[in-house]
């Protein structure tokens, strides 16, 4: 069985106590520093518009795995790594989210199609137009965002098995960034920031390492190093 090594353990306590005490008196959750912005529609064709969408708690690297031919295939083998401002849309492959729901090792998936914006890192200069890539994620993966309505903002988190077709418009400085002031004031420390970028590193290998045996639980770590770090 893979074991987490205790350097993992140390970075993610030591992350979690460095912060607790300057995070404390904050309301609500920290937003990101990347605000992402589009319009979601549910599989009951409610349409609103969304800011600060982050998919599975994050809006750059997110990984999704290549569609396998064989249930005995295991589909994190083959991971594609992509940012939400390079992507147009996302949408289940099939018409109802439920039937494009497989089984791989024993893990529920759900097939996506995601247009990707002609220019996409790791794609030739040559291609200019949007492209259609068909995807995995892990069932249980869920986007969350603000609704915004004209009583005022508020918090959703919604699983692909929900969504009819999430289109990213654009994104912008993250909302949290008003002034100098602010940006010196929760700046973090050299220390915290070397701590971070080594803790998201040391997730990042044990992802790999691990043959997505613990993918959900690196999921949810991965979330709240990014909520803790920004």
């Amino acid at each position: 069985m893979y074991r987490f090594p205790p350097l993992f353990y140390a970075l993610c306590a030591l992350i979690l106590c460095a912060n607790f005490g300057s995070n404390s008196s904050e309301q609500g959750p920290k937003k990101p520093s990347h605000c992402v912005y589009g319009t979601l529609t549910t599989t009951n064709n409610e349409k609103q518009a969304v800011k600060n969408l982050l998919v599975g708690g994050i809006f750059d690297r997110i990984p999704f795995y290549g569609v396998t031919l064989s249930e005995d295939i295991d589909p994190t083998t083959n991971v594609t790594f992509l940012d939400l401002d390079e992507i147009i849309s996302i949408k289940p492959s099939a018409e109802n989210p439920l039937e494009g729901i497989k089984r791989y090792k024993n893990r529920d998936y759900i097939a996506l199609t995601i247009t990707l914006k002609g220019n996409e890192k790791g794609l030739s200069s040559l291609v200019k137009e949007p492209q259609e890539k068909k995807f995995l994620v892990e069932r249980g993966r869920k986007i969350s965002c603000d609704q915004t309505a004209t009583s005022g903002d508020f918090e959703r988190e919604v699983s692909f098995e929900a969504i009819k077709e999430l289109s990213i418009l654009g994104f912008r400085q993250g909302e949290r960034q008003n002034s100098q002031k602010e940006q010196t004031k929760e700046s973090p420390s050299a220390a915290k920031e070397a701590l971070c970028a080594q803790t998201k590193t040391d997730l990042q290998q044990l992802d790999t390492e691990s043959k997505g045996v613990f993918s959900t639980m690196i999921q949810k770590i991965r979330s709240s190093v990014n909520y803790i770090c920004g």
